[in-house]
């Protein structure tokens, strides 16, 4: 049986690798932005959002209550919102359901309101598996990019957002059932194939933030597993709770396969939102100690233009 570690200081944040902090400075690190930074601002996690779906399924007579009841309980969530998406456009609710989803990548004004202008100082590419607009008022609008087509014609370029999964001002470019998110992820796109390639076989390093194992069991079909003799800098900040030490033992051994390095954060105090506290802390560091906080007013201002 595993022995327990000690228990960390509730207050200890992960520290800001030199590794990322170098590659700020040299205009290549590559952030992944997952719902968990979405749900900061106030856009619906998708176990609520599923659960959501299911109800408004059950009062537009979709399913009856057992029926309900049991989707509700189902813990694959996206499983949950394809069949909600089926159901409600069977019975003619189609834009129902789109209305619905909307809703729910609204942000609402928080104490975390301001976590995509901490990301902003990151630099770099950003790429995000979210459909919400929450990050869309940093950038130029040509800089958005929602298509696979577009990405394998950009490449991999800085100060980009990249919106592998579609997004919810264009409708059609989202991936949101389970049978487009195998078509996407099976490399029937070609265009995504080649563009995900390009991310993934560069030694640049890579962020991780806001996802949870769930999520990172489709991106795992991306990412290639690799030989123990070759270091990548790939992070991911990960939540777990203090008494979590073995269960971070055993992420550590999996997530070794890809490649990534896993940086925890403990959620035992402040819930999910010690996230925000790392993102602020680590863009903090990185005005005070890169290149980027000279340059910062100028692009913000392009923006404004």
């Amino acid at each position: 049986m595993l022995e327990n570690q000690n228990h960390p200081n509730k207050t200890t944040l992960p520290e800001l690798p030199d590794v990322i902090r170098d590659a700020v400075n040299k205009d290549n690190l590559v952030v992944f932005i997952g719902a968990g930074v979405s749900a900061l601002v106030g856009c619906m996690r998708w176990p609520v959002l599923a659960e959501h779906l299911a109800e408004e399924c059950f009062k537009k007579n979709c399913m009856n209550f057992s029926e309900k009841e049991q989707l509700e309980n189902d813990n694959d969530h996206l499983k949950v919102i394809s069949v909600a998406y089926e159901l409600l456009k069977e019975k003619g609710y189609e834009e129902h359901f789109y209305e619905e989803l909307e809703k729910a990548l609204k942000p609402n004004k928080n104490t975390c309101a301001d976590v995509y202008d901490k990301l902003w100082k990151f630099g770099g590419a950003f790429i995000t598996t979210n459909a919400d607009k929450c990050f869309h008022e940093s950038f130029l609008p040509e800089n958005i990019l929602r298509w696979p087509e577009k990405f394998e014609s950009e490449g991999i370029k800085r100060r980009r957002l990249y919106h592998i999964h579609g997004c919810i001002d264009d409708r059609g470019s989202l991936i949101f059932t389970k049978n487009r998110y195998l078509e996407r992820y099976s490399r029937k796109v070609k265009a995504f194939g080649t563009f995900m390639d390009q991310v993934f076989s560069r030694e640049t390093p890579i962020l991780f933030v806001g996802y949870g194992l769930k999520e990172f069991e489709l991106l795992s079909l991306l990412i290639s597993s690799v030989g123990q003799e070759k270091e990548y800098n790939r992070f991911a900040l990960m939540p777990y709770c203090k008494h979590d030490q073995n269960l971070l033992k055993f992420d550590r051994i999996y997530f070794k396969n890809y490649g990534i390095h896993i940086l925890e954060y403990y959620i035992d105090e402040k819930g999910y939102n010690e996230l925000y506290e790392v993102i602020k802390k680590w863009s903090d560091e990185i005005v005070e100690t890169t290149k980027l906080a000279h340059e910062d007013h100028r692009l913000i201002d392009d923006v404004v233009k």
